[in-house]
């Protein structure tokens, strides 16, 4: 699991970050201390928990927590994931509810209990309703990561590795082959080529004379051996 957490003042980063390591060493964790780095962190990788100080000093009103949150819920990959806020004032509290429906919120300067507390709450709450929805990939650099499958545009076959490629990036793996994915995705994803399975749910177009189709600006062949198959998803 990749928790992403955003903090501007180094000491109390990284007491979150020691916390954190010490209850959940298996996850892995990325300290920004600024918007950003925090910007550019997700374009590579995906997460599935944020924890972001709403108030960053160095930064503006239009370069905070708040409008960081914003940001990432404007993009399709993490229009769900939950976000942990924290502050050392109450008075924003309302706003984070109301704009980007964070899970909860964190006092400061930071209690172990009351983190934990929450973190467990969040990971039970991820467990019971997302289960089927995530699978466990490693990548090439053997770090693990928790995909959500609901993300996911299309996945090519690159010799012996696969291409995750996702709204906001994507990946590279050898822990399947397509063949083998195949079996356990949604209903929601078809092989349209020998060298492709795509998510139907994003595609835009799809030219049947000429055996191609979009998804967001990909344009994807359809193998004449798959296109049957194709169709009779796009019927439903």
């Amino acid at each position: 699991m990749n928790i992403l957490l955003l903090e501007d003042n180094c000491t109390e980063l990284q007491i979150l970050y020691n916390i954190l390591k010490k209850h959940w060493p298996q996850f892995h964790y990325t300290c920004c201390q600024n918007y950003n780095d925090a910007q550019k962190s997700i374009l590579s990788v995906q997460y599935d928990i944020f924890i972001l100080d709403i108030q960053l000093s160095s930064a503006s009103d239009a370069f905070n927590g708040i409008t960081f949150a914003r940001y990432i819920r404007s993009l399709p990959a993490y229009r769900t994931t939950p976000v942990l806020f924290s502050t050392g004032t109450s008075d924003t509290i309302q706003k984070c509810v109301n704009e980007v429906h964070c899970y909860h919120y964190l006092e400061k300067p930071y209690n172990e209990a009351v983190l934990v507390h929450a973190m467990k709450e969040l990971l039970a709450t991820l467990s019971n309703t997302t289960d089927n929805n995530y699978l466990t990939i490693k990548l090439l650099n053997d770090v693990t990561t928790h995909v959500c499958l609901s993300n996911i545009l299309l996945i090519k076959a690159n010799g012996h590795y696969l291409t995750f490629t996702c709204p906001n990036g994507g990946f590279t793996s050898n822990t399947y082959s397509l063949s083998s994915i195949a079996k356990i995705l949604p209903s929601y994803f078809t092989r349209c080529h020998r060298k492709y399975i795509i998510n139907t749910n994003f595609i835009t177009s799809y030219d049947k004379t000429n055996l191609y189709l979009h998804i967001h600006n990909h344009i994807i062949p359809v193998g004449r051996t798959f296109k049957k198959e194709l169709e009779n998803h796009l019927l439903y």
